[in-house]
């Protein structure tokens, strides 16, 4: 008889082979990557993350996701997917203000998922996202986490948001 733990990490991959497939059926060239992580329950996250060898998952956030916004979710697993093929994740020691490099590349992996045009990971952009996409674009030129990195060092930070 398989233990609640089991059956929680049972219906965590179940869910994300749901949303690899749905992905997979819509953006074919990204097979191989789609591919090329397993799935691990993870209770110490309350979220869902990649190590770039697991998609690591809390499966009450996955559940939740995958009812309310399936859409959010396949966007999230192809976020995860880029952070990989950009290989955030393995120059992030380097970086001398990590909450910054995280920052920056996010925005990357997030700019790029904004490009694509798939009904599967539509989703509405604020004004806020928009602006700050022409703001770099007009600046850095192509939206990498190193450049958007380097861009924001140079300038005085300012953390509040201006309305």
């Amino acid at each position: 008889m398989a233990t609640t733990r089991e059956k929680l990490e049972e219906a965590g991959k179940k869910i994300l082979n749901n949303s690899r497939t749905e992905l997979y059926l819509s953006m074919r060239f990204m097979g191989i990557a789609l591919n090329s992580l397993d799935y691990k329950l993870d209770l110490t996250t309350t979220t869902v993350g990649t190590d770039a060898d697991f998609i690591r998952f809390n499966p009450a956030y996955l559940l939740k996701m995958y009812i309310a916004e399936p859409r959010l979710l396949n966007r999230c697993y192809v976020h995860m997917i880029l952070h990989c093929l950009f290989r955030h994740m393995f120059t992030a020691q380097e970086k001398e203000d990590p909450e910054l490099w995280d920052l920056c590349c996010d925005i990357a992996a997030e700019s790029v998922v904004d490009s694509m045009t798939y009904d599967v990971i539509a989703r509405t952009h604020s004004p806020f996202r928009e602006e700050w996409y022409e703001r770099l674009e007009s600046e850095v030129k192509i939206l990498t986490a190193e450049k958007i990195y380097a861009w924001f060092l140079d300038r005085e930070r300012n953390y509040a948001v201006e309305e």
